[in-house]
Order: structure tokens, then C-alpha cells, then sequence
């Protein structure tokens, strides 16, 4: 924020410190999915013929880390647009 929008009282300075924090939150779930991706690929989470249910509940957190990551980039977006 070079310009300090963020430091002010009124409404768009309300919304843009909301903005920033989703960012960070939305920048967490990108790097955690990065992550679990490499871990993987990488056999980290055990062997897919014989470790269903590890890659199982590995995919279900997948998911939801995923669900929750879209709905902070949709609603860091939409607080700056409505």
C-alpha cells in the first residue's frame, strides 16, 4: 500500500484491510497446496497401491485447503468491487 489507503477511517480503507488480509490467507493456501503437491509427487505421503486411506484423507484436506484458498481469492476480489 505505497500510497497508505489502508490507514484511513472510512469505508474503502475498511475494505482494503480486509483485502489484505485475505491476500495473506490466499497466499498461505497457494504455498500449502504447492507443498502437499511436491510431498506427493514425492512419495512423502506413502505408496498409492498400498496407503488408500492415507492418500484419501490427504486428498480430502487437498480439497478443503483448496475450496477455502478460492474463497478468499473471490472474496479478497469482491470486498474491493462491491
Amino acid at each position: 500500500d505505497p500510497n497508505h489507503a489502508s490507514e484511513g477511517n472510512g469505508a474503502y480503507a475498511e475494505h482494503l484491510r480486509i483485502h489484505e488480509a485475505l491476500r495473506w490467507v490466499h497466499l498461505a493456501g497457494m504455498l500449502i497446496q504447492s507443498g502437499m503437491g511436491i510431498a506427493l509427487s514425492s512419495g512423502a505421503f506413502g505408496d498409492r497401491a498400498n496407503d488408500y486411506g492415507t492418500l484419501q484423507t490427504v486428498a480430502v484436506v487437498h480439497q478443503v485447503i483448496g475450496w477455502a484458498t478460492w474463497g478468499t481469492l473471490t472474496a479478497a476480489g469482491a470486498i474491493m468491487l462491491f
